[in-house]
């Protein structure tokens, strides 16, 4: 779009609505001069412009007497705000990748926009959207990434407990004598309950794909490390599917779930209705989750269902629900 398409643009978006001679006007205080025809050829090469991008009519209208209005952005008014609500709410932004994004979405919308926090309207580049650009750009053209992984530990200072961020040293990256650094052929980002979420090859693990959460990610590059596909007999769509449901853990097995008809429902929202179903003796239905990850987040459901539901297999996980529920139990029980 030619510059001076673009004062006009502008032009109209802070003054609608707005007749051609008065956008004729303003642009000449400004230093920029132009006809009343040139500025009607800009405002068709805006709309045409908006057409391609997907405005289903004319994004700029004139209406008579008044002058030109935007009349049908890109977004409509229930889009713009369910769009906006989820940047405004997200975990993942802080204020100033908010405003960023708001004011951005906003001009697609076609209206201004206020910053919640003026003091913040302008900051550095986001953090999250450079890592995002980074590991995107790595799928995309099949690069190795480098990263280190933070994990949080409890502290306390005399004044109070705080979250300490630290390095984890399993890192699998040869030339890294800390073992701080990962080195991973990136498959695909993940969004699940919030969080993005990278899967990918590590070598540490052969077997099977790993998983790692966007935010515990940093320093993240690019490697001119060899990419390594993916294997062919690992299913990414599982993989995925688990993750929405936030069940990430390190080790995996078959897991069968003896549950009671009244929660049929519940479980197969939970976990999807593509796995192999049969009957105890009792009539009860029994679920077989074939290679399913081991994972607090499996756990805290399987006790959240509390006596409707009974792991059957493996035994290793069926002790630590045993574990997890005679704990629970002790502290209720205890003078």
């Amino acid at each position: 779009m030619h510059e001076k398409a673009v004062k006009v643009l502008n032009c109209i978006y802070d003054h609608q609505p707005i007749s051609a001679p008065k956008i004729q006007a303003r642009l000449k205080a400004e230093g920029t001069k132009l006809d009343v025809k040139t500025i009607y050829t800009y405002v068709r090469q805006i709309n045409q412009f908006f057409d391609w991008l997907g405005c289903e009519e004319p994004f700029i209208t004139s209406v008579h007497k008044f002058g030109y209005v935007i009349m049908h952005p890109l977004f409509s008014e229930g889009e713009q705000l369910f769009l906006s609500d989820h940047i405004r709410f997200s975990p993942l932004l802080n204020q100033v990748e908010k405003n960023v994004l708001q004011a951005k979405l906003a001009k697609l919308a076609g209206m201004p926009y206020q910053p919640e926090d003026q003091k913040v309207e302008k900051g550095p580049t986001a953090e999250l959207f450079v890592r995002l650009t980074t590991i995107a750009k790595a799928i995309r053209m099949q690069k190795t990434l480098l990263f280190e992984y933070l994990d949080y530990d409890l502290k306390d200072d005399g004044r109070g407990l705080h979250l300490v961020k630290r390095v984890r040293n399993h890192g699998n990256y040869s030339r890294d004598p800390r073992h701080q650094t990962y080195l991973v052929s990136p498959y695909e980002l993940v969004m699940a309950k919030g969080q993005y979420y990278l899967v990918g090859y590590n070598e540490k693990h052969p077997d099977n794909l790993t998983v790692y959460r966007l935010d515990r990610m940093d320093k993240v590059r690019s490697s001119q490390e060899p990419f390594i596909e993916k294997p062919e007999n690992i299913d990414i769509e599982q993989l995925k599917a688990q993750l929405v449901n936030m069940f990430i853990g390190d080790r995996f097995a078959d897991v069968r779930l003896r549950f009671h008809q009244s929660i049929f429902k519940a479980v197969i929202d939970q976990f999807g209705s593509e796995h192999p179903l049969s009957r105890a003796e009792n009539g009860d239905p029994i679920i077989l989750l074939q290679d399913f990850q081991i994972s607090e987040g499996l756990i805290s459901w399987i006790l959240m269902m509390g006596s409707q539901i009974e792991v059957l297999s493996p035994l290793s996980l069926r002790q630590l629900c045993i574990e997890r529920l005679q704990a629970a139990l002790n502290q209720y029980v205890q003078p």
